[in-house]
């Protein structure tokens, strides 16, 4: 199971479900990853840009392993709702 989580080129893919526990590993490690890299000049920049991209496609995975329709993913982009949708996501079982 460790290995799933941690199966980086498997971060990156943009179809199939993902589970509720792979989803907040994913989106945890690239929330920190993002803020604490992201403090490097230029080098941080790119790769806080890598970690939004992790958590736009863990969301997207996320949305359609519960049955939504993937284009709620844009929903990140509104400044309010988009923690709501992530801690929701966090939360809700299948």
């Amino acid at each position: 199971m460790a290995e799933e989580l941690f199966d980086f080129k498997d971060w990156f893919q943009f179809r199939g479900a993902l589970s509720r526990k792979a989803y907040t590993v994913r989106f945890l490690c690239a929330f920190f990853g993002g803020i604490i890299i992201g403090m490097i000049p230029i080098l941080g920049w790119v790769i806080s840009l890598v970690a939004m991209v992790v958590s736009i496609f863990a969301v997207k995975r996320r949305l359609q392993s519960l049955g939504h329709n993937p284009w709620w993913t844009l929903l990140l982009l509104v400044p309010v709702v988009n923690l709501a949708v992530v801690i929701a996501l966090m939360i809700r079982n299948h």
